[in-house]
C-alpha cells in the first residue's frame, strides 16, 4: 500500500465478521496471504491477542478518506461469535493505550471509522453492544495506571463535592430535541438532538427533532438494530420500528407516532429511570 502514515491518530474499527474462528490470527493471515480487498489495517485484536500486520508508518486504506489513510493507525476489533466480546474490547483498550503512549497520540485523536467517513463502524460499539458505548470505550482509555493519584484531604470534615444531578427529561409525550439527545447518549451515537435524513410522512410530522432529507439517521439505525427490525435509518409511514417499540413498552400497536403519544411518554419515563 503506497505512501506513508504520520501515525498521529488512531481509527477504531470492528471487523463485521461474526463467523467462528474470525479472530485476530485469521485476519492477520488474510493480509499475509494476500488480501484481495482494497481495505487494510495495522492491528487486529480479539479476546486473546493482538496481531500487527503493518508498521505504524505504513499507509493502509481503512477510513474511506485521504486524511484518515495518511494519518491514522487502524485497529480492528474482532467480533467472532466464539470469542469473548467484552474481553476483546478490554484488550483493544490496552492496545490503544500502548499505541497512544508510543506515538504520543492524545485521546482526542482516537476516533471511530464513523468520524472520518460516516460509515457505521465500529458498529457494535455504536450499537451499545453488551452495554459498551463509544463514550464507555473512551472512558476506559482514560482510566489508566499512569495517572498520578489524587491526594486525599487530611481533614475528615472536608467532603468531596457532590456530583450534579442528571437533568431529567420532561415527560411531555413529544419526541423533541431533548428526547433525541437522551436517546443518542443511550446508544452512543453523536449527540446533536437531530434525527437527520428523514422523509416527510405522517410519522415524521410528529418527530419534532427530525431533519428532512436523505440518508437516514445513525440514531434510528442503532434503535432498529437493538429492536431487530430492518435497518435503514428511516422512520417510515406505518413504521415497523415504531410497532416494535410499542410492543416492547406495552402501548397500543399501530406503527404511528402521535401527539401527544403514550409511547413517547413511556420512552421518556424509561430514559429517566434507566430502564430503556
Amino acid at each position: 500500500m503506497a505512501g506513508t502514515n504520520s501515525a498521529t491518530e488512531i481509527a477504531i474499527h470492528q471487523t463485521g465478521n461474526v463467523g467462528k474462528g474470525a479472530n485476530a490470527e485469521m485476519h492477520g493471515k488474510l493480509q499475509v496471504n494476500g488480501n484481495t480487498r482494497t481495505a487494510g489495517w495495522h492491528y487486529t485484536v480479539d479476546d486473546k491477542e493482538a496481531v500487527q500486520s503493518f508498521p505504524h508508518s505504513a499507509r493502509v486504506y481503512h477510513t474511506g478518506t485521504t486524511h484518515g489513510h495518511k494519518n491514522a493507525i487502524a485497529v480492528e476489533i474482532c467480533i467472532n461469535s466464539d470469542g469473548d466480546y467484552k474481553k476483546a474490547i478490554a484488550n483493544a483498550v490496552e492496545l490503544v493505550k500502548k499505541i497512544m503512549k508510543q506515538e504520543g497520540i492524545s485521546i482526542n485523536n482516537v476516533k471511530r471509522h464513523y468520524d472520518y467517513s460516516g460509515k457505521i463502524c465500529p458498529a457494535q460499539i455504536m450499537d451499545n453492544k453488551e452495554g459498551i458505548s463509544w463514550t464507555d470505550f473512551k472512558n476506559m482509555l482514560q482510566d489508566n495506571s499512569d495517572k498520578k493519584p489524587v491526594a486525599k484531604p487530611t481533614d475528615n470534615k472536608v467532603k468531596p463535592a457532590s456530583k450534579p444531578k442528571q437533568k431529567k427529561l420532561v415527560e411531555d409525550c413529544a419526541w423533541g430535541k431533548d428526547t433525541t439527545k437522551a436517546l443518542q447518549k443511550h446508544y452512543g451515537t453523536p449527540v446533536d438532538g437531530i434525527i437527520s435524513g428523514q422523509p416527510k410522512n405522517n410519522n415524521t410530522r410528529y418527530l419534532f427533532s427530525a431533519s428532512y432529507g436523505k440518508g437516514g439517521s445513525t440514531l434510528i439505525r442503532a434503535i432498529q438494530r437493538d429492536l431487530g427490525t430492518p435497518v435503514d435509518g428511516i422512520v417510515s409511514y406505518k413504521s415497523t420500528m415504531i410497532k416494535a417499540l410499542q410492543r416492547k413498552y406495552g402501548t397500543p400497536v399501530d406503527g404511528y407516532i402521535s401527539y401527544p403519544s403514550t409511547l413517547i411518554k413511556e420512552m421518556q419515563k424509561r430514559l429517566n429511570n434507566g430502564t430503556f
